[in-house]
């Protein structure tokens, strides 16, 4: 009995919520407790196995969903898109990487946030059967410093 407590306690615990301040990105964000951050060159990732999220500042500015939209990758076929409470832009979109033959779908959700400086974009492409909620959830969290 001591033994799943301990193990429900270490698996909960590892998930609680948690805001991280990105100076470099000039945003805060909530992720859960066991995602850790590593800097790459212009990007900020915070994961924990497949979830996780990548975070870009970008200089070009982005006052509506249409400017936002145009900064999506090409080809894409939206699924779903909306102006968050934040001021934010969340897009749920497919990109088909693959060839006529031999379709490649993956599905990719992608939030962009005005800032002072231009923009931050919070993004992930999905595996086929991985969870959009938590990504969804952590890139909707994002606030300006």
């Amino acid at each position: 009995m001591k033994r799943v407590l301990l193990l429900l306690c270490v698996i909960g615990c590892s998930s609680k919520p948690e805001e991280k301040k990105l100076d470099k990105l000039g945003i805060t964000i909530t992720v859960p407790g066991n995602w850790k951050q590593k800097e790459h060159n212009a990007s900020i990732t915070l994961a924990s196995g497949l979830d996780g999220v990548i975070l870009r500042a970008e200089d070009e500015p982005i006052k509506t969903i249409d400017d936002a939209k145009a900064r999506l990758i090409q080809g894409y076929k939206l699924r779903s898109e909306k102006t968050l409470p934040n001021g934010a832009f969340a897009f749920d979109y497919d990109i088909d990487y693959g060839t006529a033959a031999k379709p490649m779908v993956l599905r990719h959700i992608e939030v962009l946030l005005p800032t002072a400086k231009g923009h931050v974009s919070c993004k992930l492409q999905l595996q086929a059967s991985q969870d959009p909620g938590p990504i969804e959830k952590a890139c909707a969290s994002m606030k300006p410093i």
